[in-house]
């Protein structure tokens, strides 16, 4: 518990240092810029829905956030052909419809370039539609606002589940080396490509060539480091909370549903829970009047859950506080907050049932709730209160992940 406290220190300590020299920035496309200002009609005109995407986005977002300009991966860049041409087809359109050309609407759009990204267009909308480029929003309420429709989620380990040993082995087995600023998670690629190097010699080609894709990927995620922050993905931060609480990795077994499926969990041993049994079924009533006897608990499988801070935010700590407060207003970015939506990720079991909906309290008493989401957060809560485990927070920028502190 001091040693993640003390990684907190650290990491407020990091985010009061601001970046040597000034970034380089752009300022905001051109054509945001037109299609705010123009006559509806006219851009509807020329450009149809896109051009309602565009201006849904255009009169919302701040034009004066340093980040603005490298917004859809500079797909509508003044220098690109699609940010040129769109502009000129408004201008024609303007030209059309005040020579009363009302035809020719329909040909305008096909004088555009056809090579914006698909995935682009499906992003270009108000971030009150798609929950995307939430920073740039003007109003911190109506931030607020979008990343409270944001809902708490299962991180999905089925490729842990799938090669095991590989997933596993890739992962180091601690977050100290993601906070800002630290680049000493490169020792791990090299112990990591070393312990690969290793299953090549022994011929273990399979093995080899998993583990190096998981090196390639993590090293992508550190060269897309994003003010001093470190990426990392929600599968590879779930994993690693899960070495560093020493959980255990299973070996597959056969599932009885399933006779061709072996995979592999990630259990977490009662000794974890330091004598707190949570488990309804660990118990036997001895009397009617008598204190519940209670069993060793049977080892429970990991399963880790992504909350939208908003849901834990009254119980999070002074520090987190702070932290998530100067995100909001980062100096480095003059003032403006750098993340679209922020999530803590805990590192839960897989209890209560969905059947069941109970578990057992602190205080020995049984604690029923309506669904099982409900019951699943009030058991995180007690597991946290009670210091057994420390969540981290992440922060999301443009559907990217990136470490930012504990939870603690």
């Amino acid at each position: 518990m001091d040693d993640v406290r003390e990684l907190n220190k650290e990491i407020l300590r990091r985010l009061h240092t601001k970046q040597e020299g000034k970034p380089d920035r752009k300022p905001a496309p051109r054509l945001l810029e037109i299609v705010a200002t123009c006559n509806e009609k006219e851009g509807v005109f020329a450009l149809g829905k896109l051009f309602e995407k565009l201006r849904a986005f255009a009169t919302v977002v701040d034009f004066s956030h340093p980040d603005i300009g490298s917004v859809f991966d500079g797909a509508l860049d003044d220098d690109t052909d699609f940010g040129a041409e769109c502009a000129e087809v408004l201008a024609l359109a303007h030209y059309s419809r005040d020579k009363g050309l009302s035809r020719v609407g329909p040909f305008l759009w096909r004088i555009l370039s056809t090579d914006l990204p698909k995935e682009v267009v499906r992003r270009i909308d108000s971030p009150f539609v798609n929950r995307l480029h939430v920073r740039f929003l003007k109003d911190a309420q109506d931030r607020e606002t979008v990343r409270r429709t944001k809902r708490v989620q299962c991180i999905d380990l089925r490729t842990l589940c799938k090669k095991g040993e590989e997933v596993w082995a890739a992962q180091p087995s601690s977050l100290a080396k993601f906070i800002r600023y630290d680049m000493a998670y490169q020792e791990e690629l090299v112990k990591v490509e070393k312990k690969s190097k290793r299953y090549l010699d022994l011929g273990l080609t399979d093995m080899h060539a998993e583990v190096m894709k998981t090196v390639d990927a993590f090293r992508q995620q550190v060269e897309e480091s994003y003010y001093g922050f470190n990426r990392i993905t929600m599968t590879s931060a779930a994993v690693i909370l899960a070495k560093s609480l020493e959980y255990n990795l299973h070996q597959p077994l056969l599932i009885a549903e399933f006779s061709s499926t072996r995979e592999y969990r990630i259990v977490v041993e009662s000794r974890h829970f330091r004598g707190f049994n949570f488990a309804v079924e660990g118990r036997e009533v001895v009397a009617t009047t008598a204190t519940p006897a209670r069993r060793e608990p049977p080892p429970v499988a990991y399963e880790p859950r992504v909350y939208p801070l908003y849901e834990l935010w009254d119980f999070a700590p002074q520090t987190v506080k702070e932290i998530i407060g100067l995100t909001d207003n980062f100096p480095d970015a003059d003032g403006r907050p750098i993340f679209d939506h922020y999530g803590v990720i805990v590192p839960g079991v897989n209890y209560p049932k969905e059947k069941d909906k109970r578990f057992v309290a602190e205080d020995g008493g049984v604690r029923s709730f309506d669904t099982l989401e409900e019951a699943k957060k009030a058991l995180d809560l007690t597991l946290i209160n009670k210091k057994l485990f420390f969540p981290i927070v992440v922060g999301e920028k443009d559907g990217k992940c990136y470490f930012i502190s504990y939870f603690a």
